[in-house]
């Protein structure tokens, strides 16, 4: 499942609430929520899962162990992990997986999920939430063109709880910058981002050069 959208359209907040749900309705059931790197998921999908457990006075029926990133809820556990090493998951099985900011990931890190989305008990999901920032991503080459996954596409239109500040300063990139208006606003795949080293053609036959370089950016 591939939530592609817009600044603001409720995607992380969304997909949250899902899980809750599942969290305290189904038994046995496994939740992997991950970032690319630990200290930028402690910041988002963490804590806003967290913070929402205790708006719905749900956190006080949950082992939170919170050296470990771990919540158990009767038969019940989720495992918040970042996959800056692949490793960290292996032999490890989830009926749902998120990977937030999944264009983040590598596409080696996403086939390392997808085998460990297997466990018993439930219909198992792999979950994809983004900004289209790039359409040469992976998520979009290798995924959403060749897989059989479904796409929400969501803007901040789609979120009545948004304030009208955070609508007017989405709308407002209109006259800021074209690419990020597509990117955040529209939520729609974008082109190169200002700042990426080079700007690039594609051909199909080898042009006439006066000098060839081969470079390495690490």
């Amino acid at each position: 499942m591939i939530n592609k959208g817009g600044a603001g359209s409720s995607k992380s907040h969304s997909l949250c609430q899902m899980f809750i749900y599942r969290l305290t309705t189904r038994e046995n059931y496994k939740l992997l929520i991950t970032r690319k790197t630990l200290p930028a998921l402690k910041i988002s999908a963490y804590k806003l899962f967290i913070d929402l457990l205790k708006d719905y006075d749900y956190h006080q029926f949950c082992n939170h162990n919170k050296s470990e990133r771990t919540l158990k809820i009767g038969t019940n556990f989720v495992h918040f992990t970042g996959i800056d090493d692949p490793e960290k998951i292996k032999s490890t099985e989830w009926n749902d997986i998120w990977m937030e900011e999944a264009n983040e990931f590598t596409y080696d890190d996403y086939l390392t999920l997808q085998i460990r989305n297997r466990a018993a008990h439930h219909f198992n999901q792999l979950f994809l939430s983004l900004n289209p920032v790039d359409e040469n991503v992976w998520i979009n080459s290798k995924v959403i063109k060749q897989e059989d996954c479904d796409v929400i596409h969501s803007t901040y239109k789609d979120n009545p709880f948004l304030p009208d500040e955070a609508k007017k300063q989405i709308e407002n990139l209109k006259n800021i910058d074209e690419n990020y208006y597509k990117i955040y606003a529209l939520g729609e795949w974008g082109g190169l981002i200002k700042g990426k080293i080079f700007q690039y053609e594609t051909f199909t036959d080898e042009p006439e050069c006066k000098w060839v370089a081969y470079g390495l950016d690490w």
